[in-house]
């Protein structure tokens, strides 16, 4: 499989693998198209034993919903609203609690490292941050105030302390996020 190497995982008792994708929605971006792509062929190849479960953090559940919920083993949906609810963080720390996940795969660039603080002590031993877009777009989007552009940066410190890979759809996004400087040795080039 593309992205997250199965070798890398610690091993487990239990014969599956179990991976947590935390995203904020199924639209129809090349990141969904990709899993649900992953999806699809482990359905195919059923000695494929890798049990994928997610996490949708927004407030829309988005167009290819019908497609995972096929697929998914479960779809948890914790949308993580601005004003961010204690309520909210006991259902992110439940659900990685009770998934016994071996892996958690984020795939929001370096705002999943809010989540991540909120989780600490609850992540699995394998921790992917995994970049989809330029980093020019996250300044177009998270420089807009001061609020915003503070947790950009605080997304970025505890990504650097929480995540255990950075991986990306390229080196150059994976340098536009200044990611070697921050922990080369978290790079993994699949």
């Amino acid at each position: 499989m593309d992205g997250l190497c199965i070798d890398n995982i610690p091993s487990s008792p239990r014969a599956m693998t179990k991976v947590l994708h935390v995203l904020d929605g199924f639209g129809m971006g090349g990141a969904e198209t990709w899993l649900l792509g992953q999806l699809r062929y482990a359905a195919q190849h059923p000695n494929i034993e890798v049990q994928m479960s997610f996490l949708i953090t927004g407030s829309e559940p988005g167009n290819l919903y019908s497609e995972f919920e096929k697929y998914s083993n479960e779809i948890h949906q914790v949308q993580i609203s601005k004003n961010l609810k204690i309520q909210e963080i006991i259902e992110l720390r439940h659900i990685l609690t009770s998934g016994e996940f071996d892996a958690v795969h984020f795939h929001q660039d370096y705002t999943s490292g809010l989540i991540q603080a909120l989780l600490i002590g609850r992540l699995p031993p394998v921790v992917v941050n995994h970049f989809h877009n330029p980093r020019y777009q996250q300044d177009y989007i998270y420089n807009v105030s001061f609020r915003r552009s503070v947790m950009l940066k605080l997304g970025k410190l505890f990504c650097a302390h929480s995540s255990t890979h950075f991986i990306g759809t390229s080196w150059k996004v994976l340098d536009s996020y200044e990611t070697k400087r921050l922990l080369f040795s978290k790079i993994h080039k699949e």
